[in-house]
């Protein structure tokens, strides 16, 4: 008798036809990667003609279909096998994964579209207000600082999900804000003149400017005399100082920024 043929849903492995079924089990063990356990779990099938299924279970069905000299045996799992139980838990598994891995990642986006909204409507505040506005400014890192934790954890339960599910990319660690307000779109050509003039100008470190969020003030740096934490770079005080309504203290070099301050102001101010 020539070679059969083992077919296992779209898989097809040719095969020297073994003396008993043990053997044949031994074989598909072998060519599907199964214990001989599972193997034997398998539903064994092969059809006499277009309208006859026959199916072996025992050694005599074995060698009846060796007898009729069939070509093909059809494989297929049972749902009372371990395989079939094994591979609907992993399935299962795979769609509950699946389901948590697309709630993080809603749940990642609700609080990144809650937190721009907030922090949105803060800066807006900002602007309308100025130097009054530190409590919102606060109020503003402390938004930050709430979302960006929880989105860490959520984003590490993401990134062991794609692992555990075999899928790509990985988050980085999140950078803390140093932006007090919105931050301003940047224009590359005015940007390499700004790097230009900064080897030419004081540079005042763990300053931020409260009109362009400069971080560092680079050149004059300009400091409210009445409200604390408030500095105008340069272009700032040109802009905003007259709204402000404060006066300031001119500072070129950072060396020579006093330590205190003491500023009286009439009293309708």
């Amino acid at each position: 008798m020539s070679n059969i043929i083992l077919s296992f849903f779209e898989e097809e492995v040719y095969i020297k036809p073994p003396k008993t079924l043990s053997d044949l089990f031994n074989q598909i063990s072998k060519s599907f990667l199964l214990s001989v356990d599972d193997s034997k779990e398998l539903i064994l099938t092969y059809k006499v003609n277009e309208k006859n299924t026959l199916e072996i279970k025992d050694e005599n069905d074995y060698k009846s279909f060796l007898d009729k000299k069939i070509s093909k045996i059809y494989l297929d799992i049972s749902q009372d096998s371990i395989i079939y139980k094994n591979e609907l838990k992993e399935q299962e598994e795979i769609e509950k994964n699946k389901k948590k891995l697309e709630n993080l990642i809603n749940l990642e986006k609700e609080l990144e579209k809650s937190e721009k909204e907030k922090i949105e409507e803060m800066n807006n505040l900002i602007n309308k207000f100025g130097c009054n506005a530190n409590a919102l400014i606060k109020n503003i890192h402390s938004i930050h600082d709430g979302n960006n934790y929880q989105k860490q954890k959520i984003r590490k339960e993401i990134s062991e999900l794609k692992k555990k599910m075999g899928l790509p990319e990985k988050y980085g660690e999140s950078v803390p804000m140093k932006l007090k307000a919105k931050p301003k779109n940047e224009n590359k050509e005015e940007k390499k003149e700004e790097k230009k003039e900064i080897k030419n100008k004081y540079v005042h470190r763990d300053f931020i400017c409260d009109g362009c969020d400069a971080d560092p003030i680079v050149g004059i740096r300009y400091n409210c005399a009445v409200c604390a934490d408030f500095d105008y770079c340069e272009k700032c005080e040109k802009k905003f100082g007259e709204k402000h309504g404060h006066p300031f203290l001119k500072i070129r070099n950072p060396d020579d920024a006093p330590l205190y301050f003491n500023c009286k102001l009439k009293k309708n101010n």
